[in-house]
């Protein structure tokens, strides 16, 4: 099973975990606040409010009929301040913009079976508007708020999702000192930034208990969803929504090319042994009904998905294809004269026996499963037709030997003609069994079946997962990642995937 301390669990069933809301060890109490109720806990500091271009300052009493957004605190109610409560708390949502950096995947194969790798960073950016004009020497404040994250299981967060990640500054200016000299030093613009590292928790996670995509091996493939929720571990005296999340980062100068806005800083390769990441799809989602005693849309997600297949050049070179090369020279056995029969009989018992010395080229490198693949229906169906124009070679034979047999060759008594029109049945009878039914529906349209359901190219919707049912996407994007991506980035990517515009075909 796919769990964060052991073994990965089926992508099918990965859940997320029910929020707990912890506060920080060296966070404050909270008590109950309205939508006007100053940060400080006590008014016995000095207060700037702006409004307009008019300044005010007050000594003593809260400041009324102001919003919170609007309270700037000045150099000396650092220590007054409840840092561990929302900024804008129960006035409007906090606005948190989303990098993903994606770094590295792989997939291993070990002990029959294949374990998915992969390693990132989930870059926020907000603003603090309390930290405006905070001096950078004395650091953040470790009970900062900050959001509670967490992930589905097997989606490690590390230690952001225990709330002890502390956010850092994200810009700073020097400015004049009031207490040390008037010398200059770092003082904060109120922006704060939070990279959280992500892994597949237990080692990886285990894409050999996934079954039902074999079926269409070696054309299988999977899509791995998983989802970062945020949550407001402090909600005394707020109000939904607390937060919303977008992708408006601005890009570099010099990568204005992969896009305007950086939604996803990209340095892996697109294979990994026998699998290539044909899509790498993220989105701001949201819940679409009441979840844990919060309201719709009130809670945002950002929702990833790895969508992987198999290359399967291997086993088209080295299985399918002489597999079905068999057929073909099975098909030649009527090139025989109809009144050979031992000849015939000889070249489709060898062809018999080469199908299976063709599968055990490729048997190392197969999974074992308690069902039959498409290569598995490919070489069935090859020598479904080595038994068929066998049969149909001796029916052949039966017919065009006259009444009461042979003793040794039939010679002129022979009826070659009436033979060949049972070579001729049986020939097409073959040909439409082996490339309409093996090729065409077997390999074409059942892979591509089982793709849809099970595979890569399933939408987000589709999945048996909690959180598929849960949590939706309300903006979707999809970084193609084929040979030509892979030939005009070579490995380094900042900027945009393409947007999606149907949300349940994502």
């Amino acid at each position: 099973m796919f769990s964060k301390k052991l073994s990965p669990l089926n992508s099918e069933e990965l859940e997320p975990l029910s929020p707990s809301h912890k506060r920080h060890k060296n966070s404050k109490k909270p008590t109950h606040l309205s939508s006007s109720t100053s940060f400080f806990k006590e008014p016995d500091k000095s207060y700037t409010t702006i409004q307009g271009e008019d300044v005010k300052k007050e000594k003593e009493g809260v400041i009324a009929d102001i919003p919170i957004a609007t309270v700037i605190p000045t150099s000396q109610n650092w220590e007054t301040i409840e840092w561990f409560r929302r900024p804008n708390a129960g006035v409007s949502p906090t606005m948190f913009t989303v990098v993903l950096c994606f770094k590295k995947w792989d997939v291993e194969s070990t002990g029959g079976k294949e374990i998915l790798t992969w390693n990132g960073v989930i870059e926020l950016y907000w603003d603090d508007f309390r930290l405006n004009g905070y001096p950078v020497d004395r650091g953040v404040p470790e009970d900062i708020w900050r959001p509670k994250t967490i992930g589905n299981t097997g989606f490690d967060l590390g230690v952001a999702e225990k709330g002890l990640q502390v956010p850092k500054f994200a810009k700073t200016s020097q400015q004049d000192s009031t207490h040390n000299n008037g010398k200059k030093e770092g003082v904060s613009d109120g922006s704060l930034k939070m990279h959280v590292p992500v892994k597949l928790g237990g080692g990886g996670f285990n894409m050999s208990e996934l079954l039902k995509r074999f079926r269409s091996f070696p054309y299988d493939s999977v899509r791995i969803d998983l989802i970062c929720q945020f949550h407001n571990p402090h909600k005394n005296g707020d109000s939904p929504p607390y937060l919303k999340l977008n992708f408006d980062r601005p890009n570099l100068k010099n990568r204005l090319n992969d896009g305007i806005y950086q939604h996803v800083d990209w340095t892996a390769t697109r294979h990994a042994n026998d699998y290539a990441l044909k899509q790498f799809s993220y989105a701001i989602g949201t819940n679409p009904t009441p979840l844990w005693g919060n309201p719709a849309a009130s809670l945002p997600g950002l929702l990833l998905s790895l969508q992987i297949a198999r290359t399967p050049n291997f086993y088209v070179s080295k299985g399918m294809t002489p597999l079905y090369l068999v057929s073909f020279f099975g098909l030649l056995t009527y090139s025989i004269e109809p009144a050979d029969l031992p000849s015939r009989i000889s070249l489709v018992s060898a062809l018999f026996f080469t199908v299976y010395a063709i599968q055990w080229v490729t048997i190392e490198r197969l999974p074992r499963l308690p069902f039959s693949t498409v290569l598995d229906g490919v070489a069935q169906s090859v020598v479904s037709a080595l038994i068929l124009i066998a049969v149909g070679t001796c029916v052949s034979f039966k017919m065009g030997r006259p009444k009461g047999g042979c003793s040794g060759e039939c010679g002129d008594d022979f009826d070659t003609e009436k033979a060949e029109v049972y070579d001729r049945i049986f020939a097409v009878v073959v040909m439409l069994y082996v490339g309409g039914y093996s090729f065409l529906y077997h390999v074409i349209y059942k892979s591509k079946q089982n793709e849809n359901e099970h595979g890569w190219t399933r939408p987000w919707v589709a999945g048996r997962a909690m959180s598929n049912k849960w949590f939706g996407p309300i903006e979707a994007y999809r970084l193609v990642t084929d040979e030509e991506f892979e030939d005009r980035t070579n490995k380094k990517f900042m900027g945009e995937g393409n947007r999606v515009e149907k949300n349940d075909e994502w």
